[in-house]
């Protein structure tokens, strides 16, 4: 009866082993040509992509695992060390979090805890070695001087700096010597001195910001062209979902000048440019706002200034990233990735996640 009592001891701990092996151990390889990183509910999910002939073969999806200690990720960036930057805006239960980890080769290395509440969208600048992390939007009681974003040396992984901006950045490109963003709701924040809406660029080297624009639209994604010039894709502000049938790409100059209108199908969410200056513009909506039926992607050339082609086949595209010759899509009705060679617009690749919302797709290209 012992030698059995001790048998059936040995067997639950090796299950329970096994259990926390499944769903807490990472199997990583270094032999990856593209990480693709996501916010998978609130959890890390990320698959490997390698290169096989004209091909591409991805690993099945893995999780680290956040919500189990009450944590929710919020977003995702990678810096110029192939580090992984994740902010955590709340906990489960409402609860705010002040947090921001880093990754190395999905491996936790760092945790950063600020004074202020709730990082959540941040800003990569790669080339610089910075990040800025941008915190709660807090109404302003008279004494702000705008909503704090801190800036991090992403080589010594420590905090050095801090900005203000008055209003909601949001959406986000880089040029020359500034990093570009909107500001959204700036007089409902509490900043009046201020235009409601407006691009803002930040100095990339001394933090020094100025307004290049006044907009009156509601921002949906922004990207800068080889030539220089900020392309904003946008939909009209305060409309109702009934008469919401259309939306824009606008061109400024770097000092702000509008360029340019173009009228698009609905829906619009977001805008990548390659370096021949190709946009490919995502449709998440189709018949009515916040529908969540669009289903494709508009190929804009920014030379000729013409719709050289529409894609179709998509499941509410949210987000896009280019990486050499491919086009990462992510489709969140379907929670899956699907890769595009940006030449023929053809699919080579679909990574499907488990169901759930994904958001901040991230592809870190290690080779």
């Amino acid at each position: 009866m012992l030698k059995m009592k001790k048998i059936i001891i040995i067997m639950l701990t090796v299950l329970v082993l096994a259990a926390c092996k499944e769903s807490n151990q990472i199997e990583y390889s270094s032999t990856s040509m593209y990480d693709l990183y996501v916010n998978h509910g609130g959890n890390l999910g990320f698959s490997q992509i390698s290169k096989k002939g004209s091909s591409l073969e991805a690993t099945d999806p893995q999780l680290v695992n956040f919500r189990d200690d009450g944590s929710i990720l919020s977003s995702l960036e990678i810096s110029k060390d192939k580090h992984i930057f994740a902010s955590f805006y709340d906990r489960v239960g409402m609860e705010s979090d002040k947090r921001v980890k880093i990754f190395k080769d999905a491996k936790e290395i760092k945790e950063l805890t600020f004074n202020e509440t709730g990082p959540h969208s941040m800003v990569s600048d790669q080339e610089k070695e910075k990040l800025y992390v941008v915190f709660a939007y807090k109404v302003n009681t008279g004494e702000s001087q705008g909503i704090p974003l801190k800036i991090i040396n992403t080589t010594t992984k420590e905090v050095e700096d801090t900005i203000f901006i008055k209003g909601a950045l949001m959406h986000w490109a880089i040029e020359g010597d500034y990093i570009y963003s909107f500001v959204m709701k700036a007089h409902d924040l509490g900043y009046k001195d201020v235009p409601d809406h407006y691009i803002i660029a930040i100095n990339r080297d001394t933090g020094e910001t100025k307004i290049t624009s006044k907009i009156d639209y509601a921002s949906k994604g922004m990207d800068i062209g080889p030539d220089g010039n900020i392309y904003a894709i946008n939909i009209p502000i305060n409309i109702s979902r009934e008469n919401y049938s259309s939306s824009n790409l606008t061109v400024y100059s770097p000092i702000g000048n509008k360029i340019a209108d173009y009228e698009l199908d609905f829906g619009v969410r977001d805008i990548a440019i390659d370096d021949n200056g190709v946009a490919y513009i995502a449709h998440n909506d189709k018949h009515s706002y916040d529908d969540r039926k669009g289903d494709s992607i508009t190929v804009f050339d920014t030379k000729s200034k013409k719709v050289i082609q529409t894609l179709k086949g998509f499941d509410c595209p949210t987000e896009l990233q280019i990486v050499d010759d491919y086009l990462f899509v992510l489709n969140e009705a379907t929670s899956s990735v699907k890769i595009l060679d940006k030449h023929t617009y053809k699919e080579i690749k679909e990574i499907q996640f488990e169901d759930t919302f994904l958001t901040w797709l991230q592809v870190l290209k290690r080779k």
